[in-house]
């Protein structure tokens, strides 16, 4: 199966996924299972000047290509500054978050994933993420491990 289309300004609705977790997100799936695609999913993902996408992870890896603006993204702690011509990679299960740090401009990048080949195989795990306190509760702090272990 072949595929041709045009991207359309009209088309960029939120992604559901961080609905909560996000500020001035948008997303044009331009390529997917929805056109016969199996191994790929092409994007154009936009954050709006100070956007942001809150700390997730997913079992596929992400290749973007930074077609405009400018900001910045952690990594597994690790800062990674980067601005439109840049290339940037997230790798299979790492923590992450992206940010726009242009308070006037919005970032655009082009993102392509093997997201639907993980669909297919049912390998897909894709979650927000929430680092645990550094403090526990009383019940935990309470907690003596086995003398016999």
């Amino acid at each position: 199966m072949h595929f041709v289309g045009r991207v359309s300004e009209s088309t960029r609705p939120p992604v559901d996924l961080y609905a909560g977790r996000s500020r001035g997100y948008r997303q044009t799936v331009l390529v997917d299972g929805g056109v016969g695609a199996v191994h790929t999913q092409l994007t154009v993902n936009e954050l709006e000047p100070g956007g942001s996408i809150d700390w997730h992870m997913h079992s596929f890896e992400e290749g973007f290509y930074i077609l405009d603006g400018e900001g910045y993204e952690i990594h597994d702690g690790v800062r990674y500054d980067w601005r439109a011509g840049d290339v940037s990679i997230v790798h299979n299960n790492c923590v992450h978050q992206h940010f726009n740090a242009d308070p006037d401009e919005e970032a655009v990048t082009l993102v392509m994933k093997a997201k639907p080949l993980f669909l297919f195989m049912h390998m897909l795990f894709q979650r927000v993420v929430d680092y645990p306190p550094k403090v526990g509760d009383e019940k935990q702090m309470a907690y003596v491990p086995p003398a016999d272990l």
